[in-house]
């Protein structure tokens, strides 16, 4: 639930704080939310989501950094 409230408030923070296009900045929030989601939601998909999310998290970080 934490990173569900991160994926909420980021996208504001990089808009508003960081000037960055809203577009990308929702899109890719949005989708590390759905990743969350399908976690809580489906306990049994967890290791290909996690590993899923590794990839997002990955792609994260290179385009931040």
């Amino acid at each position: 639930s934490s990173m569900l409230g991160y994926f909420a408030i980021g996208p504001y923070v990089n808009i508003r704080l960081f000037e960055n296009p809203a577009a990308p900045s929702v899109l890719v929030a949005s989708l590390g939310a759905l990743l969350m989601l399908a976690v809580a939601l489906r306990p049994r998909w967890f290791r290909p989501l996690t590993a899923i999310f590794a990839l997002y998290a990955t792609g994260v970080l290179y385009l931040t950094a």
